[in-house]
């Protein structure tokens, strides 16, 4: 993550909140914001992940034709890759998405989703000391969540490679090993350069 992800990036000035029950719901949901004039259209909804329709990119389509794919907005360019993102961050957030969808559906509520926001800015910001996930720190949390996962994918598609995969992204939560502890360390002297 990054600045841009932050308090100081591309949000909303109001926390969006939608509703999940059903694409319908979830799409009349975001036309309520258009509708009160909050914003002009979905593609002005800041969140970390919105769900793209098949054909011409807006509301009324998604609703129509239904989903083509997820985007995925928290990422950004990786400075210490020479194509702006490792595959095995790839690979993971591939992994990722299967294991959320074998995990049971829950409410995803107001609080939820204002706690979710509020700690995505926090990470956004390395401010990992105070960020919780329920009443855990952020690196326990996202430790336990790979754990989890290395379970999961060993009992049903166990391989080397995915082991490696979920090593790596455990390797980052460790020391100073994240991304951002990185490019701190590599330009503190001579960042503009």
């Amino acid at each position: 993550s990054s600045m841009r992800n932050s308090t100081k990036g591309y949000w909303n000035n109001f926390v969006p909140v939608l509703d999940y029950s059903s694409l319908d719901s979830y799409c009349e949901s975001i036309k309520n914001y258009i509708e009160k004039g909050v914003i002009i259209s979905a593609s002005e909804l800041y969140v970390p992940v919105r769900i793209k329709p098949c054909g011409q990119n807006d509301i009324d389509s998604l609703q129509k034709n239904g989903a083509d794919h997820i985007e995925l907005r928290m990422f950004d360019i990786n400075p210490l890759s020479p194509i702006g993102v490792f595959t095995e961050d790839l690979k993971f957030a591939y992994l990722f998405l299967i294991y959320l969808s074998t995990l049971a559906d829950f409410e995803f509520t107001a609080d939820l989703q204002k706690q979710a926001f509020e700690n995505h800015k926090k990470a956004a910001e390395y401010d990992l000391s105070e960020t919780e996930i329920y009443g855990k720190n952020i690196i326990d949390s996202a430790k336990d969540i790979i754990n989890d996962m290395k379970k999961y994918f060993a009992e049903n598609y166990s391989s080397d490679e995915i082991s490696e995969i979920f090593d790596f992204q455990l390797n980052k939560l460790v020391g100073n090993n994240r991304y951002s502890d990185r490019v701190c360390e590599l330009y503190k002297n001579d960042f503009q350069h």
